[in-house]
């Protein structure tokens, strides 16, 4: 009868291997779904926001407020659940409201648009920090997550051919 010695180099670096591919699965599908969580939480805060800002309109003679930078509208609290804003989920996020006229040129000049948006981060920051690795990596500083309430969006009026994500828009969620 022969004695058994253990496990040879070849059969543990194999079995290594396995679980480093196994691990490498596993880790990229959690910060798949980490990312999707994110985006699930920014579209209903837009949609609740939008929701706002219509029952704010229809109460100012179907007047929305004016334009507010990297921000949102004073006077929207009371049509937000407990009078709460909504808190930023990615680190360096911020909601944006936008109510302004398109300038750029072509087929669009002068139409109105309003929409809400989530930056994922601020103008003066890093763009690695404006980035989702999963979801946006090409994203930029201009770059959003935008409900269109009306108009023809884009993800910001000053670079309206940036990098975003619609999450109302036609065909439904359609990444520019």
């Amino acid at each position: 009868m022969k004695k058994w010695r253990g496990f040879t180099l070849v059969e543990l670096m194999i079995a290594i291997a396995i679980i480093v591919i196994l691990a490498t699965i596993i880790t990229l599908y959690l910060f798949k779904q980490r990312s999707n969580s994110k985006l699930a939480r920014v579209t209903e805060e837009l949609t609740t926001m939008s929701t706002a800002l219509s029952q704010y309109a229809e109460d100012n003679n179907y007047v929305y407020p004016a334009d507010v930078d990297r921000g949102l509208p004073p006077g929207l609290e009371k049509y937000l659940a407990g009078g709460q804003w909504p808190i930023s989920v990615w680190p360096h996020g911020v909601f944006d409201y936008d109510n302004w006229q398109r300038t750029d040129s072509g087929a669009n000049y002068g139409k109105q648009v309003y929409q809400i948006s989530y930056r994922l981060c601020g103008l003066s920051d890093p763009v690695s920090y404006c980035q989702d690795p999963v979801l946006f990596p090409t994203f930029t500083q201009k770059s959003s997550i935008f409900y269109c309430i009306s108009g023809p969006c884009v993800p910001h009026r000053d670079a309206p051919f940036d990098p975003g994500y619609c999450v109302n828009c036609n065909p439904k969620k359609q990444n520019y």
